[in-house]
């Protein structure tokens, strides 16, 4: 998971509750070379998840993605006109079990969540040494913000590498979400939610033990810089890999986030182990599974978008070796016969012109 996206993990377990109730790129800085891909781009094959006659096709993404990147993908337009259902992808729900009205009045209480406790600035938490490296690397991103001095670590950190990211030539939008979506509604496709689903009885009490306690982000924080320090441009070599579908390249780069740091900070945080929501990833994917075996007894062909990450991930207990393990046939990118796909549905999507989506 992108270190993008892992603040959005907390904003799902405090934060998310904004979402139910509905915040400029910076110049690139000298010392690194702005993303270089322009153009239509095909971003990587489709992996095939099989039993019998029954399909579930997975689309890795990723993010960030090349700014000035157009993405269309004639394999997976081919397969969404054969789907006859589409897959959630890995996720969480969390609500208040109150409604909409109840969740924007705690949106003032989750803005101050980020905030270190008491009137303490990060120059008071980190080590002189980590302190100067990141009013450096602030000076360079985010100049003369002093709003961020008084948030946690690890929310500082995520603003930081987000500005820098963007200096770069990258976005953060990612266009395959959208098209998928676009598609199920001009076909009328069932959506099957994968979410694993939370009701927080007592958001207010949360919100307030955690901002009254400490969060072992200071890992996280210096990862974070590191990875400014001396290597951006792995994730501006994986963007470009994913764009133009080389995935033995993206098995090379898919470590090169320092997340998992900032993930393991948010989810031992004791009020969230308190209210059951330490395991989050786990139980996510968990939901998944279950739903995507659901999908695969119930329709003929289903379309599922996951991070690319879980489909590259090697380990016995991964996704797809979880799939495996339960009888299923699993086959990658490059175990599928290019010319596998009906090309005739992928020449009845253009005659219809469906658009083609920019990462912008």
């Amino acid at each position: 998971m992108p270190l993008r996206l892992c603040v959005p993990v907390f904003a799902s377990l405090l934060f998310a509750l904004a979402v139910e109730a509905s915040e400029p790129p910076v110049e690139a800085p000298p010392t690194l070379a702005a993303v270089d891909v322009e153009g239509v781009m095909p971003g990587p094959g489709l992996w095939q998840v099989r039993r019998e006659e029954h399909v579930l096709w997975l689309v890795g993404t990723l993010s960030p993605l090349p700014e000035r990147m157009q993405w269309r993908s004639a394999e997976l337009d081919a397969r969404l006109e054969e789907a006859d259902a589409i897959l959630g992808p890995p996720g969480f729900s969390l609500s208040t079990g109150r409604g909409r009205l109840h969740a924007l009045t705690l949106v003032p209480s989750m803005l101050g969540a980020r905030k270190l406790p008491g009137r303490e600035r990060l120059a008071d938490v980190l080590s002189p040494e980590l302190y100067a490296r990141w009013s450096e690397l602030k000076a360079e991103h985010l100049g003369r913000d002093r709003g961020v001095e008084r948030w946690r670590p690890v929310f500082a950190a995520e603003k930081l590498h987000s500005k820098a990211v963007e200096g770069i030539g990258l976005s953060f939008e990612s266009p395959v979400g959208e098209h998928i979506s676009k598609v199920r509604k001009r076909r009328d496709l069932p959506y099957l939610s994968a979410n694993f689903a939370l009701t927080l009885d007592e958001p207010r009490q949360a919100l307030r033990d955690f901002k009254r306690g400490e969060l072992d982000d200071i890992e996280c924080f210096e990862r974070t810089l590191d990875r400014l320090e001396s290597d951006l441009s792995l994730l501006g070599a994986r963007a470009e890999a994913w764009a133009i579908g080389d995935v033995e390249a993206l098995r090379a780069l898919h470590d090169s986030d320092p997340a998992s740091a900032c993930i393991g900070a948010l989810t031992s945080a004791p009020v969230l182990q308190q209210f059951g929501l330490d395991d989050v990833r786990a139980k996510s994917l968990v939901s998944w599974l279950e739903a995507a075996e659901q999908a695969l007894a119930a329709h003929r062909t289903t379309v599922s978008a996951v991070s690319i990450g879980l489909l590259l991930d090697t380990a016995p207990d991964g996704l797809l070796a979880t799939l495996e393990a339960r009888g299923y046939r699993v086959l990658g990118p490059d175990d599928i016969d290019e010319d596998a796909f009906d090309n005739d549905a992928v020449e009845g999507v253009e005659a219809e012109g469906a658009p083609e989506l920019a990462a912008d």
